[in-house]
């Protein structure tokens, strides 16, 4: 699936309200107009959406490494005109360091971000043994 059906089809979930993940709910009881928050691994941005909408005039600061999902980020904030928002296509770790991101597919054909691991840069080459 294009990158582009996939934003698409997460920007008319946003709208919708539809399938958020459930702590969502609860972002409303946690987040204050002027808050900062740091989002690790925004992936396709549903969260950084709600979160936007009850900081208003805060600022989200969005870390995604996968350059997939960044993408998807990326358009994300652009198409609900999040302006509170800075993206950028890195890891968040307690050390440095470079790993390989590994994201595999779904028998659907979309992006398995919930499947995804970390490797050394040389093991791009492993699979886990929990998915196929």
């Amino acid at each position: 699936m294009s990158i582009i059906i996939a934003a698409l089809r997460t920007y008319v979930r946003n709208i919708k309200h539809y399938k958020f993940e459930p702590e969502v709910i609860f972002l409303k009881n946690i987040l204050n107009e002027w808050d900062n928050c740091f989002h690790i691994g925004a992936s396709d941005a549903r969260h950084s959406y709600v979160m936007s909408r009850h900081i208003g005039n805060g600022h989200i600061y969005a870390f995604e490494p996968s350059s997939y999902s960044y993408s998807h980020l990326v358009m994300m904030t652009k198409f609900h005109r999040m302006n509170n928002i800075n993206t950028y296509n890195l890891a968040v770790s307690d050390k440095a360091g470079t790993v390989c991101l590994v994201t595999p597919r779904k028998s659907t054909g979309h992006a398995g971000r919930s499947f995804a691991y970390i490797t050394g840069l040389n093991d791009s080459d492993i699979k886990r043994k929990d998915i196929e």
